[in-house]
Parts: C-alpha cells; structure tokens; sequence
C-alpha cells in the first residue's frame, strides 16, 4: 500500500486521525484545490481506507470517515511526527500540512534558471 505515501493522501489521513471529516474542512486544514482533494478522497475511498457517509440528506452532503484500514494508519503518521520532531528544523506535531505550506513558499523564490530551491526531504 505504498501509494497511500503520496504526500496528499498522507496529509488528509493525518487530518482525519485529527478528526477532520467534511471537504471544506480538509480544504481549509490543507490549501488543496477542491479537485485534487476530490481525487485524493475518492482513492481513499475505492481502497477502503475511508468511506463516505451522508450526514445531510438535503441538499445531500456526506462526510469522510475511517475505516478500521483508516484508523490503523495511526502508527505511521505517529511515526512520521516523531521523525519529523526529530529531525525537520520546525517540528511539524500541532499541523501536518505545515510541510506544504513551507514547501509551497520556497516554490514562490524559485531561481530564475528554472531550478527548484526546494530541498528534497
């Protein structure tokens, strides 16, 4: 299940362990455009990590929730904070997305010869 590594999937798996549910929320928490984050929850969802449930019946609105795969993630993203804690420059424990909000500002200075000054993790 390496592709649930992606950095997207990763990050709203940490907001949902937070208990993150509903689209807006994750868009808020994340800075992600509404189809990435459409793209992102729907292979959550065909892989059995989340699954949708209707909280609103009108107009129908659902909300994302973990599956029992979901919530077993736990460990790892537990695991990725205490890395991180250890050994990024600002520990990354209160907010998950903070990884892309950094890397998004360093994109914004990027060198004019077209090479990124991003530093790879």
């Amino acid at each position: 299940m390496i592709w649930v590594l992606a950095s997207w999937s990763t990050l709203i798996l940490a907001q949902a362990l937070a208990g993150v549910t509903r689209f807006k929320e994750f868009r808020q928490a994340l800075g992600i455009t509404p189809t990435t984050l459409t793209r992102r929850l729907n292979s959550l969802v065909e892989k059995g990590v989340m699954e949708r449930r209707l909280y609103l019946e009108r107009p129908p609105r659902e909300e994302y929730v973990l599956t029992e795969i979901g919530l077993a993630f736990r460990p790892v993203i537990e695991a990725m904070t205490k890395w991180s804690d250890r050994h990024a420059k600002q520990p990354l424990r209160n907010n998950p997305a903070q990884v892309r909000g950094r890397a998004a500002a360093r994109s914004r200075h990027r060198p004019a010869s077209g090479m990124s000054s991003v530093d790879p993790l």
